[in-house]
């Protein structure tokens, strides 16, 4: 049903239509502006696995906690505003959550260590304040976690290094993060970090992405946005084991000479350092 204009002008009738569907485990409404449900129908659904309700004008999550066998959720694109309800920290079956795109405010709960199976959460571009919560490392299947564009504070988390699965990290422009960057050293696919735009401090440790797999790192891509922070010493060598790298790190005081083990790397930087062909 995504994309199709449909309009509510009684959202709580419109949602007890959904609600009389006991077996639904897929609802899919997304990009029907006018059509905000009322989650409270969600006590109806027992069975609903996902739901998609980004850029359907909903200004509330409340009531979404009785989804029990929910495991995918988008409101991205929503005029939600407040906290990350607790109520969403309890359903311990979900995988998937997006919130983006919305006025999300406060921190994100050290409940966030409840949600188990969780592989995914995107929150970027709210208003997410405080420190992310040590908790993070007990998300044992997390491979995506972006939330760039808040108002996030302080360190990165050092349990956030023991997430061996970890696709990607994103917390761009958040101006108060800072402290030194992790290793990232258990992760064996990481294919993105971006920092960028952020106050993170002091040098690249050696053993930054020490645990990349040897086929990952000949196979794909990686993708490194530290620029606009205040990096210093210099770029691990060890970098120059992986193929296919874009390395942003302009707006920092990094020192020394390259290493030349970056000098021949043709495929980097989507293939400009080849075209450059030295590291004179």
């Amino acid at each position: 049903l995504e994309n199709n204009q449909l309009r509510a002008d009684d959202p709580e009738a419109a949602s007890q239509l959904f609600g009389e569907l006991p077996s639904l485990k897929k609802l899919n409404i997304r990009g029907n502006s006018q059509l905000p449900l009322v989650l409270d129908l969600m006590k109806n659904l027992p069975n609903l696995e996902l739901l998609q309700l980004s850029n359907t004008g909903l200004t509330t999550m409340s009531g979404i906690g009785e989804a029990s066998s929910l495991e995918e959720f988008h409101v991205t694109q929503n005029d939600i505003s407040g906290t990350i309800p607790d109520e969403l920290y309890g359903l311990v079956q979900m995988e998937r959550l997006y919130l983006s795109f919305n006025s999300f405010n406060g921190t994100i709960s050290t409940k966030i260590g409840q949600l188990a199976a969780l592989t995914e959460f995107y929150a970027y571009t709210n208003e997410l304040s405080g420190e992310l919560p040590t908790e993070l490392g007990d998300l044992t299947f997390l491979e995506n976690f972006v939330v760039g564009k808040n108002k996030l504070e302080g360190k990165l988390p050092s349990q956030i290094n023991d997430l061996a699965n970890l696709k990607e990290l994103s917390v761009f422009y958040n101006e108060g993060m800072t402290g030194p960057i992790l290793p990232f050293s258990e992760a064996t696919a990481l294919e993105k970090l971006d920092l960028e735009g952020c106050q993170f401090t002091g040098s690249i440790p050696s053993s930054f992405l020490s645990g990349l797999d040897a086929d990952f790192k000949s196979d794909n891509e990686v993708i490194i946005h530290l620029s606009d922070n205040a990096f210093t010493g210099e770029l691990p060598s060890s970098l120059g084991d992986i193929d296919t790298l874009y390395l942003g790190i302009a707006g920092n005081h990094f020192e020394g000479p390259l290493p030349a083990s970056f000098c021949d790397k043709s495929d980097w930087m989507n293939g400009q350092v080849g075209l450059v062909g030295s590291c004179d």
